[in-house]
């Protein structure tokens, strides 16, 4: 007898596979979600964290289950924000370093510098 398990799918957020820069980075078995039987860290999740330190975008699923595991980071690249879980944090951070986000239509999106008040 055959058993398929479902999993949760990713939505595609890479908007160009021109200038996309992937480096090799072990991914924490804490970083994975819990789904069905297996923990797995989905593409599009921010990397290291979702904060100030993000330094990628992990570009494919990776199985943590059995403990962490080596997977592909995205460092450079188009990705479409809007399919994308990101924190202003990691959005700063990650526009900084080379990740160009674009909405649907392809225009680019610049993380907003709030000002002080009387400046």
């Amino acid at each position: 007898m055959i058993t398929v398990e479902k999993s949760a799918s990713t939505p595609n957020f890479l908007d160009s596979a021109v200038g996309l820069v992937r480096k090799t980075r072990q991914l924490p078995q804490t970083m994975g979600a819990t789904d069905g039987k297996y923990k797995t860290v989905f593409a599009g999740t921010i990397y290291p964290k979702d904060d100030a330190t993000a330094t990628g975008i992990v570009f494919a699923d990776a199985d943590v289950t059995d403990g962490d595991a080596v997977g592909s980071v995205l460092v450079a690249g188009r990705v479409l924000k809007d399919r994308l879980t990101i924190s202003d944090a990691a959005f700063t951070a990650l526009d900084g370093l080379g990740i160009v986000f674009v909405n649907e239509n392809g225009d680019v999106i610049k993380p907003t510098t709030s000002q002080p008040a009387g400046s």
